[in-house]
């Protein structure tokens, strides 16, 4: 049967159309009598018969199952590529059942607060302390998700506006990974200030004010903000705005070597005093040997004042 004779032994083409259909029916089911599926005979490389023009066979994604479309009618096998399952990719939103397989990156800001805490416990505390950078960094990734980061301060220096640490990365106590981190940083606390030049020789304790500073931009250590002592000497003169430091002061010499001094022993209750003579200088607090003119014996005494020495038991 074919074309020509269908249309030209009926009036109206859709009754062509009707036979034709028919006849494609009667050759699906010959070709069902085979026991095979019309997908599964492409797939071994029998032959199709030439009245079939093309199959689909819409199995679901989800099945893992291969969609088929437009099968080839030439009687070609059909080829390994293109009956190949296609490669599935997880949704970007879906997560995994183990959260160690979904790790995520340090960043920045993070290191920055674990120094900021660490730097904190090194300076007791004592004024404010800032990242200023991090130095070359790059963010670090998680070997897990499930991991810490530690943060430990390698030879830490109060005189010295860069440092360096070390991030170690734990599981359960157990290091999975190092990385050395660089940094610049600041520490401003309360410090004194000359208000106006000073001359060497005996500390003017109103002539300073306390002011915050960063003290790691401060050449030396700068002395503490506890109260000033009269009782110190100023080595070298002071400009104006100049921050006080420990080397530039030196304790007072109130009692010097060779001279007479008072000497009291405490015991209890008990008070004896006595005359002496100082064998070294001493400034106020400090402990000085002294010696009995009479008996010839020395002891040790701290210094009250130019002329007092407490003698220790």
């Amino acid at each position: 049967m074919n074309s020509s004779f269908l249309f030209s032994n009926f009036d109206r083409p859709a009754q062509a159309a009707g036979l034709l259909l028919g006849a494609l029916f009667l050759s699906l089911n010959a070709l069902g009598e085979t026991g095979q599926h019309p997908a599964s005979q492409l797939v071994s490389g029998d032959q199709p018969p030439s009245s079939l023009l093309s199959l689909s066979d819409n199995t679901t994604p989800e099945s893992g199952l291969l969609r088929l479309t437009a099968l080839d009618i030439s009687g070609a096998p059909a080829t390994a590529s293109s009956l190949a399952a296609p490669e599935t990719k997880p949704a970007a939103n879906s997560k995994t059942s183990d959260d160690s397989r979904n790790p995520k990156a340090i960043t920045e800001s993070q290191v920055v607060k674990m120094l900021e805490d660490a730097l904190r416990t090194f300076t007791r505390r004592e004024g404010e302390v800032q990242i200023i950078k991090l130095l070359n960094f790059t963010p670090i990734p998680m070997p897990r998700a499930d991991a810490v980061a530690e943060i430990e301060l390698i030879s830490p220096n109060s005189n010295s506006r860069y440092g360096s640490a070390l991030l170690i990365l734990k599981q359960n106590d157990r290091q999975l990974a190092r990385r050395n981190i660089r940094y610049e940083w600041g520490w401003k606390r309360p410090v004194w200030v000359a208000r106006e030049n000073h001359p060497a020789g005996l500390l003017q304790p109103d002539t300073f004010f306390q002011e915050n500073r960063d003290i790691l931009t401060v050449s030396g250590d700068p002395l503490p903000p506890a109260p000033l002592s009269a009782s110190l000497d100023l080595i070298r003169p002071m400009n104006k705005g100049e921050v006080l430091i420990q080397s530039n002061l030196k304790p007072t010499i109130v009692v010097a070597r060779g001279s007479p001094i008072s000497a009291e022993i405490h015991s209890g209750c008990l008070k004896v005093g006595m005359k002496a003579v100082a064998l070294e200088n001493g400034a106020i607090g400090q402990v000085v040997r002294i010696q009995n003119p009479i008996s010839k014996k020395e002891l040790y005494g701290k210094v009250i004042n130019e002329n007092l020495v407490q003698v220790t038991p």
